[in-house]
């Protein structure tokens, strides 16, 4: 899966993935792009497609997200958030 994935990938820079909180039936969002190109150019994006969930979270992950994000807020100097809603 692409959540899998990620995670292998953040391991091999020894990135500390303890507080990625899984959520079973709702899968990574995935963003394809799709480029066009040409002889004389370089390939540019035509369009991006975007295949994820959007609803809510249940109780129990949002409280397990909740924990992770307060456990890693004890080591750091700088929180950034963002919400693409």
């Amino acid at each position: 899966s692409a959540g899998r994935t990620v995670r292998e990938r953040l391991a091999e820079f020894s990135v500390d993935c303890a507080g990625i909180v899984t959520c079973p039936g709702r899968p990574t969002c995935d963003k394809v792009r799709l480029l066009g190109s040409s002889e004389d150019r370089s390939p540019q994006q035509m369009i991006r497609l975007d295949t994820e969930q959007t609803h809510a979270l249940d109780d129990a992950t949002a409280a397990l997200v909740l924990d992770a994000a307060r456990k890693a807020f004890a080591d750091c100097d700088v929180v950034a958030l963002e919400d693409y809603n």
